[in-house]
């Protein structure tokens, strides 16, 4: 209800209620109000960190309790009498005039009910930077993540989790609700196989220092290179890979910018935005005959066709990866807008490797 809305329901003095309302008064800043000197303000997102159960004390600067933050959006619905006094203002700020005091009431929202003499300051030092130093937000909501629509999956077999490290990032991969999130997931396992690879070469060796120089200098290799390193022996399937790159079709607009507006030296399209149009309309796209029809001496044969998908599939994947990772001049930034970008070609993509390269040997 709003200030006049309960006004004119006379809560004052009211002993019907179950708390008693002794002030009621209009803040006449953007239609707040206090009830006996607490400021019920609405919390539209909350991270998951809350536990959730007990109300969170909130501190100023110096340490002075100025309210409490109290879950409240349960979805389910509570008696309206069971309310303490901090919930009842709440529930007296969110509920509708025509619902007021039906026995029961299921909240929409969390609050914060904060102490009346702090809330010009508070909304002036605190309100909107609260997802910041509170994990809540009071005015802007996240948009939800974008949903696929699967009516088929198929089984793979042969695959194992190399490491427990494996195993527990495709277990989180579950947990992740945004693309961006499970794609850098994905994107561990391949980082966590080049590590492994490189610890069962050294504890292979014997006496060969040189050997032992060469495979510790490979620390130092470049992202691109050690993605290379994982896929080149392990990736086989190149009609699954292809078929996951010619999904970049529908998403042209982006990949210019990720992979060519803000490309790199190593691009194996040689930051010709136009190869990549000219194999996409032909059909069968990223296919053996129109890699060999319009890259040349590329893909010539099979052995350089192979070659150059792997290479083309690791430069995406780490130019994604880099564009979600990264926030800084020089790399592309995605935004919450082009989720669909990754969720329906990048993870397609990553996916189709990761697949391969957990195969059993």
């Amino acid at each position: 209800m709003n200030y006049s809305q309960l006004i004119d329901s006379n809560l004052i003095g009211n002993n019907e209620l179950p708390i008693l309302i002794n002030s009621i008064v209009d803040l006449n800043y953007e239609g707040y109000f206090s009830i006996n000197n607490k400021v019920p303000i609405k919390i539209v997102d909350m991270s998951s960190v809350y536990k959730q159960d007990d109300p969170v004390e909130l501190l100023d600067e110096h340490g002075n309790e100025i309210g409490l933050i109290y879950y409240c959006n349960e979805k389910q619905k509570i008696l309206v009498n069971s309310l303490n006094e901090w919930k009842f203002i709440a529930y007296l700020s969110e509920v509708e005039e025509s619902e007021f005091f039906e026995e029961e009431y299921e909240f929409e929202y969390s609050y914060l009910l904060l102490e009346e003499n702090y809330f010009l300051e508070y909304m002036g030092k605190y309100f909107i930077t609260a997802p910041i130093w509170g994990n809540i937000s009071h005015k802007d909501v996240f948009p939800a993540p974008y949903k696929k629509r699967l009516t088929k999956i198929s089984v793979v077999s042969d695959l194992e989790y190399h490491t427990t490290v494996h195993q527990d990032n495709a277990l989180r991969a579950l947990k992740q609700p945004y693309a961006f999130e499970r794609y850098l997931k994905l994107y561990h396992h391949m980082e966590l196989l080049f590590d492994k690879d490189l610890v069962e070469k050294i504890t292979k060796l014997k006496d060969d220092y040189t050997e032992l120089g060469i495979l510790l200098k490979s620390f130092d290799y470049s992202e691109i290179k050690k993605l290379l390193s994982v896929m080149q022996d392990r990736c086989t399937d190149f009609d699954s890979i292809c078929k996951s790159l010619n999904l970049v079709e529908k998403y042209k607009s982006i990949a210019q910018k990720i992979f060519f507006d803000f490309g790199k030296s190593s691009d194996p399209l040689d930051n010709d935005f136009s190869l990549l149009e000219k194999i996409l309309l032909e059909p069968g796209g990223f296919n053996e005959q129109n890699c060999k029809k319009y890259l040349n001496n590329k893909a010539n044969d099979r052995g350089k066709f192979e070659k150059f998908i792997i290479n083309l599939s690791a430069y995406w994947i780490y130019r994604i990866r880099c564009s979600i990772a990264h926030n800084k001049i020089g790399e592309y930034i995605l935004n919450h807008k082009e989720e669909e970008f990754v969720a329906e070609f990048g993870e397609n993509l990553i996916n189709s490797v990761v697949i391969q390269v957990l195969k059993k040997k």
